[in-house]
């Protein structure tokens, strides 16, 4: 009997199947694992990472440059930090710190370096660097700052000392008929600098400065720098009190002129002032000091003074102890000059102790010399009670006695010290905001005999003229 073939699938045939599924099956696995794996320690790598940059921003936020509570720069120094539990592992911390030689301001390397075992073991590890200068927290402000101290950004993208009236030609130039100058007599500005140069127009054809172009002026080769300004007027009854001073409401005086004075020989400055009612009554001023530009030099400067006339002349006061009511007197509004530092009262507000900052220094004071104090938003003058000599070498602060005590004086009140630079020397960028209170010399002849008054500045204001 002869049996037909059989068919089907030897048992050796199905073991090697088999088999080479199984490799195939622990591939998979392997695989599963080592993603599984990688993909743990990249997790913990970017929290190792982020806990770095963490620890280098929390040093870099040092609250002082030395001696101080809480982080100062001094205190970055090498060494071990406490270990940092993370979601699924546990970091150790170690900063190494290195000083740079010499250079200023002063240089620190840091490099954190974070460490952890991952889930087979294995020491993992990841360093980042930075450099940390020793800079003091309270000077970041200056970073906004361009090393001429003139703000970045200006109104308008000109320069502050160009009036916001003033046309931009579309050349790098702007350009003004002066309020109260002649119709003939344009002004053209540099944008970038302020510098003016003195022009003429045909007052028939341009009437106002929305008409001046680059074709119908006329300039000369006749530089200037701008002085500017506002002059407002409390002409009440009364001793004028600081509230006068910050919204005085008087009208302007229509006699009133602005003269500068030149004490370096050059050519004799030119000046406008034009009375406004309203919105708020007060005198607007611009004058032009003639400079000039020698290349390769181009910062002309000039040195004077401003005063004030008005008609009759005999109205002007001059004396500071002139009390007649139908007379005047003309205060600036402080203006700082040079910046010395920081000032803390002190003595129940009879002296000031001032530390240097940057961009200022200690100075001589001379005994009745000017120290304006800027503090709520104001400045204030004060004078100063007696000499005090430059420090010795290594002294952090200078304490300087005034006359009378300090208005507003408290427990913690700072300000920013500037010592008086009037009258002008050398001059050599426009003067914008240079404003004036014009006040009553007194109640003479108002007042009952023997009870006549002469008034004074208010406390945000220094007696300008008389002086």
């Amino acid at each position: 009997m002869i049996h037909g073939r059989q068919h089907g699938v030897s048992l050796i045939e199905a073991l090697v199947a088999m088999g080479v599924m199984a490799f195939g099956m622990l591939a998979v696995v392997g695989l599963q694992v080592t993603l599984r794996t990688n993909g743990d320690v990249s997790k913990q790598r970017a929290e190792a990472v982020r806990i770095a940059q963490q620890s280098i921003e929390d040093w870099r936020a040092f609250v002082a440059f030395e001696a101080t509570p809480g982080l100062d720069y001094q205190d970055l120094v090498s060494g071990a930090l406490p270990d940092f539990v993370g979601i699924n592992a546990t970091y150790a911390r170690n900063r190494t710190i290195t000083v740079w030689p010499g250079g200023s301001p002063p240089m620190k390397t840091l490099a954190v370096a974070v460490s952890w075992d991952d889930r087979n073991g294995q020491t993992q590890t990841v360093q980042l660097n930075s450099v940390i200068a020793g800079v003091a927290p309270e000077l970041a402000g200056s970073l906004a700052v361009p090393a001429n101290g003139v703000a970045g950004r200006q109104p308008q993208s000109r320069h502050r000392g160009i009036p916001a009236l003033a046309k931009d030609l579309g050349n790098g130039t702007s350009a003004i008929k002066p309020p109260g100058a002649p119709g003939d007599v344009a002004w053209r500005f540099d944008n970038l600098t302020g510098l003016i140069t003195l022009c003429a127009v045909d007052p028939l054809v341009v009437l106002q400065t929305s008409a001046l172009t680059l074709a119908n002026l006329v300039c000369g080769g006749q530089n200037a720098l701008g002085v500017s300004g506002f002059v407002r007027y409390a002409l009440g009854p009364a001793q004028p009190l600081e509230a006068n001073a910050r919204n005085p409401t008087s009208g302007p005086d229509n006699s009133l002129a602005v003269l500068i004075t030149r004490s370096d020989g050059g050519l004799a400055p030119i000046c406008y002032v034009q009375p406004v009612v309203v919105p708020s009554p007060y005198t607007l001023y611009n004058c032009a000091v003639p400079v000039t530009v020698i290349p390769p030099n181009p910062t002309p400067g000039w040195s004077g003074s401003v005063s004030f006339t008005v008609v009759p002349a005999a109205n002007m006061a001059a004396v500071l102890t002139e009390n007649s009511a139908s007379k005047i007197k003309v205060c600036s509004y402080a203006n700082p000059g040079a910046m010395v530092g920081n000032a803390a009262f002190s003595g129940g507000g009879n002296s000031i102790t001032l530390t240097p900052r940057a961009g200022g220094s200690f100075r001589a004071w001379a005994a009745g010399s000017r120290i304006d104090l800027y503090y709520g938003d104001w400045t204030y003058a004060h004078t100063v009670g007696a000499a005090v000599a430059i420090p010795a070498a290594g002294q952090a602060s200078q304490t300087v006695p005034v006359v009378a005590a300090l208005p507003g004086v408290g427990a913690g009140l700072n300000a920013l010290a500037f010592a008086d630079v009037w009258p002008y020397a050398n001059v050599a960028v426009p003067l914008v905001n240079n404003n004036y209170l014009v006040i009553r010399a007194g109640d003479g002849g108002v007042a009952p005999a023997g009870s006549e008054v002469a008034f004074s500045c208010p406390v945000s204001t220094v007696a300008h003229q008389p002086s």
